[in-house]
């Protein structure tokens, strides 16, 4: 099927708005960028979608819908992490499957309406994958592993090859691994992991390191709330001896460094650590949970220096107030004042499109280009479309109007007013 979606402004090939322009789609892919003047369009024949901007849909690298139920139930502010630990796992011995799959397929919606239109979810549950399957949305789930014990080392680690060895629907760009942190993955699940690893490198992985100024001191002395958390619980820690290292180093030092794709958090990092990220190796900040745990500020000008690609997520309704990335980017903005529009929008489009991971995705993401995937947010405000696209963005008065995956309108807010 052909269409047309002519636009006041296209953001296009992720450098430069194009005025009155007319964005060309067929089968779900772009097959050109023209201006108005250049196409004769016959409403007849092909059908024509008019809209204000038109941005690359949104691509949202980091997330956990199965923890939608968590809104507004949690700790937050200058808590302890492992306090925070605490709660949550005492909130998910109390919820209901049921309330899970809700809040799960409710979270996919808000995501929609927020201009994502690609997302890699972190999950546990098994059921996440057939609630994904229902979706529009493009997705890439990375599969938690969390085991100390050697016992529960093998039943995680058979559930995991299970899951990774199941079909996949059409939409979702990939499955991998999500070896939690290096505090929750034991000797008998990192060998395991190292392993399959070595033999299977095309595999996203994506870990949750150096999040926190108490992970570091726990790997570091073995010492503080981290220590105390394992106390409490009767937990044996990830290590027999105490590294003496930052957590980025104890991965490395265990051979799992290099095979990870994404860097989650990474708010705490040395100056050795960014010397041993390899290329490509791309940290995930999160703005929204940065800001629910008061946290100081993250150290993006220092990643950027070291060449080290910064994406942007939205983590998950345990720990952020939203999962709209429209919302998330103008608290980046916010954050680093500093940052073009340019900088800004490839930290959710252009970046993330091109990491190791997608690599084997068959069309390009994250750009409104000949050839690339017709996903797209379209923006509706105030603002006049001649200003800064930064300026617009952070405006009040910007909204997401419609979201499309594959030329397809998956989210309008017109209908949704109605």
């Amino acid at each position: 099927m052909r269409q047309f979606i002519k636009a006041q402004a296209v953001w296009v090939e992720g450098t430069h708005l194009r005025h009155n322009a007319v964005v060309c789609v067929e089968n779900g892919k772009v097959t050109d960028v023209l201006s108005e003047h250049q196409v004769t369009l016959d409403p007849a024949s092909v059908p024509i979608i008019e809209e204000q901007l038109l941005l690359p849909g949104f691509i949202n690298s980091h997330a956990h819908l199965e923890y939608s139920f968590c809104r507004g139930r949690l700790p937050r502010g200058e808590v302890s992490f492992t306090d925070w630990i605490d709660a949550i796992g005492v909130l998910k011995r109390t919820v209901t499957p049921e309330e899970i799959v809700k809040s799960a397929k409710a979270a996919m919606n808000e995501l929609l309406a927020g201009g994502t239109t690609s997302v890699i979810d972190c999950a546990h549950r098994p059921e996440m994958r057939s609630i994904w399957a229902e979706s529009p949305l493009r997705h890439m789930i990375l599969w938690e592993l969390i085991a100390l014990d050697d016992d529960q080392a093998e039943k995680v680690w058979g559930d995991a090859l299970q899951l990774l060895q199941m079909p996949r629907p059409s939409h979702c760009l990939a499955t991998g691994l999500n070896p939690h942190a290096p505090y929750s993955v034991g000797p008998r699940l990192r060998t395991r992991l190292r392993k399959f690893l070595a033999e299977n490198q095309a595999i996203p992985v994506g870990w949750h390191v150096a999040e926190t100024p108490e992970e570091s001191e726990f790997f570091q002395c073995g010492k503080g709330p981290f220590r105390e958390f394992c106390v409490r619980h009767q937990l044996s820690p990830a290590f027999a001896d105490v590294p003496g290292c930052s957590p980025t180093e104890f991965l490395r030092r265990e051979g799992l460094l290099e095979s990870a794709h994404y860097l989650f958090h990474f708010n705490h990092f040395t100056k050795e650590d960014l010397h041993a990220l390899a290329p490509g190796q791309t940290v995930v900040h999160c703005p929204t949970t940065h800001h629910y745990f008061a946290r100081a500020p993250f150290d993006l000008y220092s990643l950027q220096r070291a060449g080290v690609p910064v994406v942007l997520g939205t983590d998950s309704l345990a720990t952020s107030d939203t999962l709209s990335m429209l919302e998330t980017l103008r608290l980046a903005a916010s954050s680093f004042p500093s940052l073009t529009s340019s900088q800004l929008l490839d930290m959710v489009t252009r970046i993330p499109g091109r990491s190791l991971s997608f690599l084997g995705v068959p069309m390009r993401l994250g750009v409104i280009a000949r050839d690339s995937a017709a996903d797209f947010v379209a923006l509706a405000s105030d603002v006049p479309l001649t200003s800064d696209v930064r300026k617009i963005l952070c405006d009040s008065s910007t909204k997401v109007v419609a979201t499309y995956i594959g030329g397809t309108k998956v989210y309008s807010l017109s209908c949704l007013r109605t």
